[in-house]
């Protein structure tokens, strides 16, 4: 199995337990249910593709430099901005 991480929190959701909690952090309480991580980590992943594929002989998503990490980042950054303005709709399906 490439990504067993990805496999049980999709897993989670998929079979309906997305509002469920799958971390609580010590301390403070806090909480992330099933389907914000699996959203987050969607959206981490397809950052640090984004940023592999202008290069993808030379740039590797499995151990990424520093700078494959850095234009991830700032790729979801600008993907945040952009969803957080109201521009997201044009990049969803109909």
């Amino acid at each position: 199995m490439a990504n067993a991480a990805s496999y049980f929190v999709d897993r989670h959701v998929a079979e309906g337990r997305g509002d469920k909690v799958a971390f609580r952090e010590v301390g403070t309480g806090r909480s992330l249910t099933y389907g914000a991580l699996a959203e987050a980590s969607g959206r981490a992943a397809a950052a640090l593709l984004a940023a592999v594929l202008p290069d993808p002989k030379g740039r590797s998503a499995r151990q990424p430099s520093a700078f494959v990490e850095r234009r991830a980042r700032a790729i979801a950054d600008g993907a945040a901005t952009i969803a957080a303005d109201g521009r997201a709709a044009c990049f969803q399906p109909d």
